[in-house]
């Protein structure tokens, strides 16, 4: 009875307003990535744009709970998160990549009411909808 929603920004502009993203996840040779391969385990991830200017803010559901689930699919379709170090480009104006959860919903086992709890949209993501990007220098 568990939900959990993310909010992301990945970089341009989603084929579809809405969709799924089927595709296995495994460990990748590195012992630090992941990578959508057919023999994976199961990763099922469901989203809707909610804002879209140069890059998309998208509301994500995760329906499974793989390791870097998010961050691999969205990289996978050509649209990696903004400032995501590990499946994107760094990006000056994000020292993180732009993921946050948003929203959780569980029924309460004592009260047996539902629960919400949500946050806003961090200020930041919004402006990485319209801004261009700033690759972070390299030393």
């Amino acid at each position: 009875t568990l939900t959990k929603h993310y909010l992301a920004v990945v970089s341009g502009k989603l084929p579809s307003p809405k969709g799924e993203i089927d595709a296995p996840l495994k460990l990748a040779a590195d012992g630090i990535h992941r990578i959508v391969a057919a023999d994976g385990q199961a990763a099922l991830t469901k989203y809707r744009v909610l804002k879209e200017k140069t890059n998309t803010l998208v509301d994500v559901q995760l329906l499974t709970g793989r390791t870097h689930q998010i961050r691999v699919h969205f990289a996978s379709l050509g649209h990696p998160l903004i400032g995501d170090h590990l499946y994107g480009q760094p990006d000056a104006r994000i020292p993180y990549q732009a993921l946050q959860a948003t929203r959780l919903k569980f029924t309460d086992p004592f009260s047996e009411k539902r629960i919400t709890a949500e946050l806003p949209v961090p200020a930041l993501f919004n402006q990485l909808l319209t801004e261009a990007p700033q690759i972070e220098p390299t030393i």
